[in-house]
């Protein structure tokens, strides 16, 4: 677990400030500042990890979904943080959103194998009409990581759910041109015929 500010770790676990200096003495816990402003950490991840485990798993999702509630009211909430206490309090569907705007803030960043990873948890979340554009940008992600047999397979699935003609043709079009990249002809021959029948052109060969 990431430091927690001293005032949100103690809003969500219902502690007074005037315990602080207990908490200190023990041994347990150690503060320090960041930003300006005093956090609370672990002396030891095996001494926070005891504690977790001694929890009973509803307090644990009670714990988790106070530190999600507090983390997205701060002025700026990272959202990964946001996301993690929600999806273990068990409350999916707030974490969602949040996990989807980690993935974008990852891709902002070029951290793409992090958005990958976000967006594939995101797809696992989400309702059939979310679905579509979460592969393209799962797409995206894969592609700048040069992972490009992957990215044409959720282009290939976004092809298949988009509603309009003109996007399908450009997902079909890019999936297409991906597979072909990644050396993939069982793939890409059938998505250029069909390009070619709408077209209404005739399908060029290819030379051994």
């Amino acid at each position: 677990e990431q430091p927690l500010d001293l005032k949100l770790a103690l809003s969500a676990a219902g502690v007074a400030p005037q315990a602080v200096p207990a908490i200190l003495a023990s041994g347990l816990l150690r503060s320090e500042l960041r930003a300006g402003r005093e956090h609370l950490e672990s002396t030891h991840q095996r001494i926070s990890a005891a504690v977790i485990d001694l929890l009973e798993p509803v307090a644990k999702r009670t714990l988790h979904q106070k530190l999600a509630l507090a983390l997205a009211a701060e002025p700026e909430p990272d959202p990964e943080r946001v996301a993690h206490h929600y999806r273990a309090a068990g409350h999916v569907s707030e974490a969602t959103p949040y996990t989807i705007t980690a993935a974008e803030r990852a891709a902002r960043m070029l951290a793409f194998g992090r958005s990958a990873e976000l967006y594939e948890l995101a797809l696992e979340q989400v309702g059939e009409h979310e679905r579509g554009r979460l592969e393209v940008a799962l797409a995206e992600a894969y592609e700048n990581l040069g992972r490009v047999h992957e990215a044409a397979e959720y282009c290939a699935r976004a092809a298949r759910r988009a509603a309009e003609p003109r996007q399908r043709r450009d997902l079909t079009s890019r999936a297409m041109l991906l597979f072909m990249i990644a050396g993939d002809f069982e793939r890409s021959d059938p998505l250029l015929a069909s390009a070619c029948r709408e077209l209404r052109v005739p399908m060029p060969s290819r030379r051994p």
